[in-house]
């Protein structure tokens, strides 16, 4: 048939975004945690009459300013990071806020199953609410997505880079990606091999 076959089947999968011509092989995961502290609202008059949950929320994120999503360390990815990126509570300057939301994202890396870490974030609410009986909050998952790698010396990963040796005499960096792309829809549970270029 005139069609020839490697001794080594190659497959996997190739998600197109930018690399600037180099190998991504992993990616950080991602989970979007919204949180929630509930008050109750008085007038602006009679502050003490209500319960800020601007005021409570405030108190939660000075607990969580040292939140560490886990201690793991990946050679391409690094380590996981959190930052609190939205925050938005009350809705007129004489009312009293019942209710104050910050979501925060999170970025992991192998290692630290995301539940627990989603454990841990409730666990800091309880104890919240031990210290302050008026402290409410609720938390909810937004996004979770889990971090992704093929190994380095996969046969996806080495045809690439012997492709790129034949096109730009040169092998391409193999690297890892802060953020995330279809790779962590795709793969989990699969074991296909996969790479961002």
């Amino acid at each position: 048939t005139g069609v020839q076959t490697c001794a080594l089947p190659i497959w996997g999968i190739v998600i197109a975004e930018p690399s600037a011509n180099e190998l991504f092989i992993a990616e950080k995961g991602v989970l979007w945690v919204e949180i929630t502290t509930f008050g109750r609202t008085s007038h602006g008059s009679a502050p003490q009459l209500g319960i800020n949950a601007i005021g409570k929320m405030l108190d939660l994120l000075a607990d969580l300013r040292h939140f560490r999503p886990s201690d793991d360390q990946h050679p391409l990815l690094g380590e996981a990071t959190a930052s609190l990126n939205v925050l938005n509570g009350g809705f007129k300057t004489n009312v009293v806020p019942d209710r104050c939301t910050a979501i925060f994202d999170i970025r992991t890396v192998p290692g630290r199953p995301h539940q627990d870490i989603i454990t841990a974030l409730k666990t800091e609410l309880e104890l919240a609410h031990t210290a302050d009986k008026d402290f409410r909050a609720e938390l909810k998952v937004v996004k979770d997505l889990p971090s992704v790698s093929t190994a380095e010396g996969d046969n996806l990963v080495r045809s690439a880079q012997a492709t790129g040796r034949e096109l730009w005499n040169r092998e391409p960096k193999v690297g890892g990606i802060s953020g995330y792309t279809d790779a962590a829809v795709l793969m989990p549970g699969t074991n296909i091999p996969f790479l961002i270029f």
